[in-house]
């Protein structure tokens, strides 16, 4: 006579049982800027791109949902001004920024890309220089 399993070891095996697509992993994507290096002044162009690491090949179809443009020194911040401008159809996503002085800056973005379940964000550093 054969003992029934107990409630833990029933959850593990149904769990065991399951197809693999059940888990199959989420796709993964990385945001790069193109300009690791930008002059200080106003509405200076800054250039994204979003890369699918699975193909290699940049997402065309996402939506940026957030923009930070921040100056780092040392233990502080300085808040900056970033500006998404609309979207093309291009692979590129673009912004305007005023970089008041030179240093390093960091752009903070979330992006929703269409069919996935989480948002893509990267904090991009680039230097501004006079």
């Amino acid at each position: 006579m054969s003992k029934p399993l107990n409630p833990f070891a029933a959850a593990l095996l149904a769990v065991s049982l399951m197809p693999a697509t059940a888990s199959a992993a989420t796709a993964t994507y990385h945001m790069q800027i193109l300009e690791p290096t930008l002059k200080v002044g106003t509405a200076v162009p800054v250039t994204v791109r979003i890369i699918d690491d699975a193909s290699g090949k940049p997402v065309t179809t996402a939506s940026i949902t957030q923009q930070k443009l921040q100056m780092l020194m040392g233990t502080m911040v300085m808040p900056g001004t970033i500006t998404a401008l609309p979207h093309t159809d291009s692979e590129d996503y673009r912004f305007t920024a005023d970089l008041s002085m030179p240093g390093e800056w960091q752009l903070d973005l979330v992006a929703r890309i269409p069919d996935q379940a989480n948002e893509t964000t990267a904090s991009l550093r680039f230097q501004a220089v006079r």
